[in-house]
């Protein structure tokens, strides 16, 4: 979803931090991202595990346990 050519000097680890063993796909529904969002999900989706988040959603792991959350707006 980011270009790393935009940021050459940066190191390309992709590592993390081993926490999680899936990877976040952010903004999937939500423009300027959905169209690649959809791109990346089509092209690794089989390949890795993905988990598609959209803005007023976020990924709570606790031990073993993972759960897509809402996020409630403030009024």
């Amino acid at each position: 979803m980011d270009d790393p050519a935009v940021a050459p000097d940066l190191d390309n680890d992709f590592s993390a931090l081993g926490i999680i063993d899936f990877c976040i796909v952010p903004h999937c529904t939500n423009f300027p991202f959905k169209k690649c969002a959809g791109k990346i999900i089509s092209e690794y989706s089989g390949k890795l595990e993905l988990m598609p988040i959209h803005n007023k959603q976020a990924i709570i792991v606790k031990g073993n346990k993972t759960e897509i959350v809402e996020i409630k707006s403030k009024k």
